[in-house]
């Protein structure tokens, strides 16, 4: 894992054990490293893209929250339990493990 998914991964991971909303995560600027100089500043939809791939990959948790979500990092020892959000039943969309 390199670029912005370790970056995510390791925000993430600094905050285990809290939920962090969509929009506090996307406020955040990320910048592309470049050897020693940083480059060019990742977009919002870029970040929101791979949040949701971290997710996929169950790496981080995510619950609704209203219109929009919150993610958390999720232990290595709870992500075989983790149902991700395009796996849970229709109804059931706060469910998060099996």
């Amino acid at each position: 894992m390199k670029g912005l998914p370790l970056l995510l991964k390791n925000y993430m991971f600094e905050r285990r054990g809290e939920w962090i909303p969509k929009g506090n995560i996307t406020a955040v600027t990320f910048y592309h490293e470049r050897g020693k100089s940083r480059g060019a500043r990742y977009l919002p939809e870029t970040v929101g893209r791979t949040l949701r791939n971290l997710e996929e990959d169950r790496i981080i948790a995510v619950k609704p929250d209203g219109i929009s979500v919150q993610y958390k990092y999720l232990p290595i020892d709870r992500r075989p339990y983790y149902i991700t959000s395009s796996e849970r039943p229709k109804g059931q969309e706060t469910k998060l493990f099996r």
